[in-house]
């Protein structure tokens, strides 16, 4: 078991040197894969990979899966402006037969109606037409050894324009390692691995794009633990193929397992590719956002359900609230 920990995770760094090979700044599409669907991991700036351990660990490091022991239900939602929403649905199950987990998950981002304009009719047809991104996924992760778990994702990928379409497959892979102390965790994870992607039938004259591939490193700590108060430290930073580098850190306080506090932090480098070009210079503009939420658990009957929500700056857009739900049965 030792051996195939070590191979799982030498996979995975080899998996991430070639993501950060094939960097280019800007150039990746299907962008709604980056768009995280947990309220309690928004509320934390997104640093989640070494905290996810239940269904919706299925976006965020699929090892985590590992830790789920009884039948999931996730449900999360996103409005954004101009009538953009999103929409995502898991479902886990412990699979004794396989001595792990296994998963489900439904990603469904779709815009307004949008007005077809033409030369002749700039104010629109009257007709409309939308934008629709998809993704079906299916995780599987089980513990290698009794603090290692591993996990991986395997999806299908649609995305609509119109009258395009572009479709294929991608796939997550990730590790978490559990030290014993204070609950310490660490997580790597690659996602969004997969050939490139096209619009329109093989031989026709559509340039290919890449997917959105990013590594992430991540870890988390119990920096408060007693019988009624725990307060967690979480950090995480991560390479997107089309991007420079992402820093992300939350805090967690727990009051008694039902009540929960979230404050988090986004910290981003952004580069302008044209600049880079002309002056072969590397100009920087940083963003630094912020989150905040809260959670509670309780008890309905046979279930047990979650509930969390989360505030999240967006700069020029204003800002979002979110909300997922997770019941376990």
């Amino acid at each position: 078991m030792k051996k195939m920990a070590v191979g799982a995770v030498g996979g995975l760094l080899f998996w991430a040197g070639s993501a950060w090979g094939q960097a280019k700044v800007g150039t990746a599409g299907l962008q709604f894969l980056e768009i995280g669907v947990s309220a309690r991991a928004t509320a934390m700036g997104g640093a989640f990979a070494a905290l996810a351990s239940d269904a919706f660990a299925v976006y965020y490091n699929a090892a985590g899966l590992a830790a789920v022991g009884r039948k999931q239900a996730a449900l999360s939602h996103i409005d954004y402006p101009a009538g953009i929403h999103y929409e995502f649905a898991a479902m886990a199950l412990p699979v004794r037969k396989l001595g792990g987990v296994m998963a489900i998950s439904l990603y469904d981002f779709q815009s307004g109606d949008i007005p077809v304009t033409t030369y002749n009719f700039p104010s629109g047809t009257g007709e409309t037409t939308k934008a629709q991104d998809l993704a079906v996924a299916v995780t599987f992760a089980r513990y290698l050894t009794d603090h290692f778990s591993f996990g991986i994702t395997g999806k299908f990928i649609q995305e609509s324009l119109a009258d395009r379409e572009a479709s294929g497959w991608a796939a997550d892979v990730g590790t978490l390692y559990e030290t014993g102390f204070r609950n310490f965790r660490i997580a790597m994870r690659i996602s969004n691995f997969g050939p490139n992607f096209t619009f329109g039938p093989s031989g026709e004259n559509f340039k290919d794009f890449p997917l959105p591939i990013d590594f992430h490193f991540g870890t988390a700590i119990d920096v408060v633990q007693n019988s009624h108060h725990r307060t967690t430290l979480a950090f995480e930073g991560s390479h997107p193929a089309d991007n420079l580098e992402k820093f992300n850190g939350g805090l967690e306080y727990w009051y008694s397992e039902k009540l929960a506090l979230r404050l988090g932090v986004y910290y981003r480098q952004d580069t302008d590719a044209q600049e880079q070009l002309v002056e072969d210079s590397r100009k920087f503009t940083v963003g630094t956002g912020l989150a905040a939420g809260a959670g509670f658990k309780f008890p309905v009957q046979r279930f047990n359900l979650t509930a969390d929500y989360a505030y999240q700056q967006a700069h020029d857009l204003g800002s979002f609230h979110r909300w997922s739900v997770l019941v376990s049965f």
